[in-house]
């Protein structure tokens, strides 16, 4: 053989490309050279690679983060409220209350968690009236801001 690629001539294997052409799709035939012969190595690199690596997947980040979570997470929220009522016929009324939620919960286990709070409202400044008879503060006086005191468990 003769030309500039006589030399890779008895170990260059044929392969086949595809193009797009006006006529759509023409299949050429090409030789590889030692120019060419980069790209199908490192496509056959990545793809080797791509293979390797489809190994056993990683754990969701909510699975690792389940496994080092502690057992018991405490919970702890609270909220500081002011109201100002004024209702024709009656005093003005003024409420600071306080609300405490408290707890804690569990880890999940089996596809189940425990949940327990107390929730305890308390009036810093009680000078209104709490909405029904028998509540505290309970003065009959006063504006209705229904934000009695209680305790609750949950």
């Amino acid at each position: 053989m003769s030309g500039p690629h006589s030399r890779c001539a008895d170990f260059a294997p044929i392969t086949w490309a595809f193009t797009r052409g006006l006529a759509g799709l023409r299949l050429h035939r090409m030789r590889l050279t030692m120019k060419n012969h980069t790209i199908p190595t490192l496509l056959a690199l990545a793809a080797a690679t791509a293979v390797t690596r489809a190994g056993t997947p990683a754990p969701s980040p909510e699975i690792a983060a389940a496994k080092e979570a502690p057992w018991i997470t405490p919970t702890l929220d609270v909220r500081l409220r002011y109201e100002f009522a004024d209702s024709d016929g009656l005093d003005p009324a003024h409420a600071l209350t306080l609300r405490e939620r408290s707890g804690f919960k569990t880890r999940t286990w089996g596809g189940f968690s425990l949940v327990a709070e107390g929730e305890f409202t308390q009036a810093l400044v009680d000078d209104y009236h709490g909405g029904a008879p028998g509540v505290d503060p309970f003065d009959p006086r006063n504006s209705v801001i229904a934000d009695p005191d209680n305790e609750e468990l949950n």
